[in-house]
């Protein structure tokens, strides 16, 4: 494999690159550059003669021979000191960061929810922490001190794990992109700084909040109360509730499908008790005099009610007492108490399954869903009449204000 000497630039080098020319060295610097088989990209080294060592430093084109030429003094002291010499792109950290905010903002690939999320987590933690550190110097250690430690400080373990797992993505990115050299979190997990398991948070209601549910949302006259009622008789997420279309319902089977589009996972069948399906049935004769949307819960102007809108339906109907994940876990729990099975609970919460449980599923899970949504909504109807009528002894209410 021939080597040319000669001082370099970026035509000399597509001109010359070949199978007979592999290697280039720069006159006037320890400057080699070893051609790829591709003969399309290649890798910079810095090359120590006397100890016969090689130092990458950069891949050519993404460092041209102007840059790396640039970097070339610089990294020669770093290899006089012994310090490492790895060059990426970008100097600090936050040049990092801010390319990965840049392109995620662009990304049409990714939901508006992903995009606000990481927007969010990145402009209000990651690069305010983080940008002033240099890219080289960044480490496992620098990143407890600097980035991790401090933000359990202040912020759940949860929370912090959710930033810390962004920014390993960032790098992962990077790497991949071939914007940086090296992943300086590679084998790093949050576990290897905080080993305490996260707790998922408790439902804000129990069984002991059950009849007043069950009397606030059966019978839905308010687009608010309406969402509330979706949810607490099929135990669905707020962000797919709030954009079901009227065209998912087959009226025929009474069964609704949410596309992929609007799950967290995959697609969601969602077969209807005889009470759920006249609800729905009520509802859209509401709607049809009111508005021509294709969605049941519809925006003032078009298209469906926005996240923010949902919550704060969520929030007018509770009271701020509780939140939409909250009727969602309410719905797993009771569903549990009432007998239902455990694999069928998760399935209506479209839950990813083990393969052990995929192996049990047989092809009648779609009756047993209906059977179980169907022995949930008698359930509900059932204490809303017995509150309602008084047929059962009320509870001692000990929130109650006594008298003076």
């Amino acid at each position: 494999m021939a080597t040319l000497k000669a001082n370099l630039t970026d035509n000399l080098i597509k001109n010359y690159a070949s199978a007979d020319v592999m290697r280039f060295r720069d006159g006037r610097y320890p400057l080699i550059l070893k051609m790829h088989a591709s003969l399309t990209k290649g890798s910079w080294y810095l090359v120590d003669f006397k100890r016969d060592k090689w130092h990458k430093f950069g891949t050519w084109p993404v460092f041209s021979c102007k840059k790396a030429l640039g970097l070339v003094p610089d990294l020669m002291v770093k290899l006089e000191l012994d310090k490492p010499i790895i060059t990426d792109q970008f100097d600090t950290l936050g040049q990092l960061l801010n390319w990965y905010l840049d392109r995620e903002t662009r990304n049409a690939k990714i939901s508006k929810k992903r995009r606000v999320n990481v927007v969010s987590s990145l402009s209000k933690h990651l690069i305010p922490r983080l940008e002033s550190h240099e890219l080289s110097s960044f480490d496992q250690a620098v990143c407890e001190r600097d980035f991790v430690w401090p933000m359990q400080e202040e912020y759940a373990t949860g929370t912090v794990r959710m930033h810390f797992q962004l920014l390993k993505r960032i790098f992962a990115q990077a790497v991949d992109t071939g914007v940086i050299e090296h992943n300086p979190l590679t084998n790093v997990t949050f576990k290897t700084y905080i080993k305490t398991k996260i707790v998922p948070k408790p439902s804000k209601l129990s069984a002991k909040d059950e009849p007043n549910l069950a009397c606030a949302l059966l019978n839905p006259q308010t687009h608010e109360t309406m969402l509330c009622w979706f949810m607490l008789l099929h135990g669905t997420r707020i962000g797919e509730t709030r954009q079901l279309r009227w065209d998912y319902i087959d009226a025929a089977n009474k069964l609704i499908t949410l596309p992929k589009e609007i799950t967290k996972t995959k697609p969601l069948e969602i077969p209807l008790s005889d009470c759920a399906f006249e609800q729905m049935i009520t509802w859209h004769k509401q709607q049809a005099k009111l508005t021509r949307s294709q969605y049941v819960f519809p925006a003032k102007i078009r298209g469906c009610i926005n996240e923010n809108e949902a919550n704060k339906y969520v929030q007018l109907v509770s009271g701020g007492k509780y939140t939409a994940h909250d009727l969602r876990k309410f719905c797993r729990g009771r569903w549990l108490e009432l007998g239902v099975d455990s694999v069928i609970a998760e399935l209506l919460l479209n839950h990813a399954l083990s393969d052990l449980q995929q192996t049990y599923i047989q092809t009648n899970a779609k009756a047993k869903k209906r059977e179980a949504l169907t022995l949930w909504a008698a359930h509900l109807h059932a204490v809303k009449s017995d509150f309602e009528t008084e047929t059962t002894a009320r509870p001692y209410d000990f929130n109650a204000q006594q008298p003076a």
